[in-house]
Order: C-alpha cells, then structure tokens, then sequence
C-alpha cells in the first residue's frame, strides 16, 4: 500500500472532530495561579555580648597576717578559655589563670584558690596553689565542665591561706553554651498548574488570620538574701569580711551590677549618708543565688550599720526596683585583757613537787581576742610586776570571747627551795591593741613557800 494512503486514513476523522469543536464556539481558558505560602520570617542569631572589661577600681584591701606582713594576690592574665569562649554542652575544659604575689607576705604551702559563687560547672570547691614568694607569678589551673543547658555562665575564685583568710581580687572564667542552631525549612517541589475545571466556577479561597506574636518582656530582679561578717565583731583597723547571699528571682540574668557597702551611723535609714567601705562588680543569674565576699576594714572602734545597695546607678531593668538593700548592724571592738586573781591548790610545796596553778583571765572589751600569750613568771617578793625579773614557768596561750572570762590553769614544779612570788602577765609583747594596756599583769596576793 503507498505509505501517503496508510497515513490519510486516521487524519480525516481527526479533522472532523476540530471543526466541530469549532463550530461549538470559543474554548474558554482558565489558569488558576497558586497562592504562595506565606513567607517564614528568618530567626535572628542570638549572639552572646562580650563581657565587659573589668571595671578599674581601687584594689581589696590586703590583709594583714600576725607576722605583720600583708596577704595579696592580682590578676595578670587568662592564659586558656578568654571570657565567653563558647563550648558545646557537656564539653570539659580546663581554665589557667596567670596570677602574682602582690603581698608582702609569702604563700605558705596550704593555700588554696577556692570557689566563692556563681555557677560551679562541675568545678572542685577549691584547687591547690604553690608556695610563691612575694613578686613572683604563677599558673593556676581548675578542670571544669560546660553545662548542658544553653547559656552564659560565670565561676568566681578566691584565694584563701591556710587559716582560712581569704584575700586577692576575684578572679573568674565565663563561658557560652551556645543554642542548638534551627534547622531550615525543607524546600518543596514546585507544584504544576492545575489543570482548569471544566466549570467557570471561582475557587474557593481560605484565608487564615495571622495572630501578632506578643513578646513579653523579661526582666532581673535583685535582692539581698543574708550579710554575714568574719569575724563578727572585728578589731579597729584590721581586716574582715562581708559576705552578701544575693538571689536573682527575676527571668533576665543579671552581668556587671554593682554591690555597694557603706559604713553608717547605727539608726540611719539604708541607704543613707555615710562613708562607702567599697564599690564592687558582679553577676547572677536568672533564677540562682550567689554569695559575693569582700574585705574591708574600720579604723575605728564603735557600733555601726552596713548599709548594702545592689545596682545603686540602675543600669538593670528589674520587675522590683524597691528590694535592693539590706542593712545590718556591727560592732567594731576593742579589748581589754587582764588577770583577775592567781591560785594554787597548794601555796607550801615541795621541791619537784607537781603544783597546780590557775590564773583567772578576763576581758573586759567588746572585741575577741584569739591566742593572746599568758605568762608566768617566778619572782622574789617585792618585784616589780610587770618589769622585774624573774624566771619564767611558762609561756602559753589562750582565747576570750568579748566580755569573757575563764580559769587558766596548768602544772608547774619549783625546783629550788624558797620563798617567791608569782607574778602573771597577759599579751607581754602588746601585740594586742588593748582599750587598757595597763593593767595586763597581777602578783599573786601572798608568797609561795617552797621546802626541800
């Protein structure tokens, strides 16, 4: 068959078929666009602002040990984790801190850098520090663990000697436990266009109201907790602590507020004129409570008021402006010590004869007084006391509470025979400072007669 004829036979009823169509009238054309989803709004980064410079401020002052020397200790440099290094939650991680002896005094072996408030990432409470001679420089090292929760944290230390005075300035590692990063919305296919209904019928088009998001705001909200001083009632000029319990109740962690401390008249309204004992920087975080410790002293003797303001320049928004003082009384004291009366349970022993002495102490004084030195000296009678000679018996120590007294009493022998007088001296080498240091001795009120 000719290829031409095998392909006129299905066109013929092909064209057919479009003329009438034709003849029907015009095909209508109906192209339905998509409506596009709404465009989802692109999240912001959250980018953890960088810690603040430490504030320049006049340094703590450095205690002052019984050897007459100063304890010290300064900052010189991180030498790992700068501040707001960011650490995948779980990481460990070890801080070293480059610090120097800026005291007089030597750091006796025992010295600790001890954990003092903040958040303790998973931290011992205190790490051992070398002995260092004043002037020289040392690394210091705590092993620690990122928390598992997103945030910024910051763990504060302190130095602390052997008898548990702390001193130096706070030193602290912060970190940034950043937020998982949001995943991005998976891309669709595009969508062919609908094939027209045969209807002229308009869609149906729904549309759904787009509720405003409400942002809440978030704020902090500071208050003092407790004051506590150490010692509780200080001597004039020496140095001591105050420790304030700080607690953030409110949803805003709170960075870099200030903490002031002001010496008042006893009965003046907190806050209230008088002379500011420091002005120091710190941070909380929201929901937690922290303990924030600094030394301070008071020259003079009498009783006062701490009056304590936190954020006193309100530079944090906070939910309760009129919680941010407390204010507690204090009692700078000075002593008085002083021998009341000498006894024996025997005034005619023998040579070599064990005696038992005992020696009535009292201190008059509204301070304490820790391991002040008693004396006893053998003298002949009529002696001067204190001043004359005399042989010692013995040299030891004790300790009065303010307004205390107890009986001292120890086993002495005389290892000659003869006729003597006891004379007892408190503090022989006036390293107390005493409201009266006049009356720190007493001779026994008759002689001891010694036999062979």
């Amino acid at each position: 068959m000719n290829p031409m004829k095998r392909l006129s036979v299905p066109i013929v009823p092909m064209a057919l078929l479009l003329l009438a169509a034709l003849a029907c009238g015009p095909v209508t054309t109906v192209v339905v666009t998509a409506t596009p989803p709404p465009e989802m709004p692109t999240a912001t980064p959250v980018v953890a602002a960088p810690t603040a410079a430490p504030p320049t401020e006049a340094p703590p002052p450095e205690p002052t040990t019984a050897a007459g020397c100063t304890l010290g200790a300064r900052w010189v440099a991180d030498v790992t984790v700068p501040d707001n290094t960011a650490f995948a939650p779980g990481t460990p991680f070890v801080k070293t801190w480059r610090v120097r002896n800026s005291g007089t005094c030597a750091w006796e072996p025992g010295t600790r850098l001890v954990f003092i408030s903040g958040d303790p990432l998973g931290g011992p409470p205190a790490v051992d520090v070398p002995a260092l001679a004043p002037g020289a420089q040392t690394d210091v090292s705590v092993s620690l663990v990122a928390p598992a929760v997103p945030g910024t944290y910051r763990a504060n230390y302190q130095f602390q000697a052997p008898d548990g005075t702390r001193f130096g300035a706070v030193i602290w590692v912060q970190i940034v436990v950043p937020a998982p990063a949001t995943a991005a919305p998976p891309t669709e296919a595009p969508t062919e266009a609908p094939t027209a209904p045969p209807s002229p019928t308009p869609p149906i088009v729904i549309v759904t109201p787009i509720v405003p998001t409400v942002m809440i705001p978030t704020q902090a909200d500071l208050t003092v907790q407790a004051v506590d001083f150490r010692p509780a009632v200080p001597s004039p000029g020496s140095t001591f602590a105050i420790d304030i319990r700080i607690a953030n109740n409110g949803l805003a962690n709170a960075s870099n507020f200030n903490v002031r401390a002001v010496k008042q008249a006893r009965g003046t309204a907190c806050p209230g004129p008088g002379l500011v004992l420091f002005d120091r920087r710190f941070s909380v975080n929201a929901g937690q409570t922290a303990t924030f410790s600094e030394n301070t002293r008071i020259d003079e003797a009498g009783d006062y008021s701490i009056c304590v303001v936190l954020d006193h320049t309100g530079e944090i928004p906070e939910t309760n402006e009129a919680n941010n003082t407390f204010q507690k009384d204090i009692t700078v004291g000075v002593p008085d010590l002083y021998p009341f009366y000498i006894g024996m349970n025997t005034w005619h022993p023998h040579v070599n004869q064990d005696v038992w002495v005992s020696i009535t102490l009292r201190n008059g004084g509204n301070a304490p007084v820790s391991n002040f030195t008693v004396r006893l000296l053998r003298q002949s009678p009529g002696a001067a006391c204190p001043g004359g000679p005399g042989l010692v018996l013995f040299d030891d120590t004790a300790s009065l509470d303010a307004n205390g007294s107890q009986v001292f009493g120890k086993t002495i022998r005389f290892t000659e025979a003869g006729t003597f007088q006891l004379c007892a001296i408190l503090d022989h080498m006036n390293r107390v400072a005493e409201s009266n240091e006049g009356n720190n001795a007493i001779k026994s009120d008759q002689n001891v007669v010694v036999s062979p």
